[in-house]
């Protein structure tokens, strides 16, 4: 979709834990913003916005940390 596509925060550049943000995602089907993120790990994930941005329980891999890679 491009970064054009949204309205509100600009997400791109931003680093959550392992994850930095590259694209804007478009939404889902509850209206939420998504992002596409780079892992450090070199995954790519989409994650929900609110998920990044949560200060407890957040986002910050792409789930490698949890399996150990």
């Amino acid at each position: 979709m491009g970064s054009g596509g949204h309205n509100g925060k600009n997400e791109i550049g931003n680093k959550y834990g392992r994850l930095t943000v590259i694209e804007f995602g478009g939404t889902n089907n509850q209206k939420a913003k998504m992002w596409i993120c780079l892992c450090e790990c070199g995954k790519i994930k989409t994650i929900r916005g609110a998920d990044l941005r949560r200060k407890v329980g957040g986002v910050e891999s792409c789930a490698c940390i949890v399996t150990g890679n």
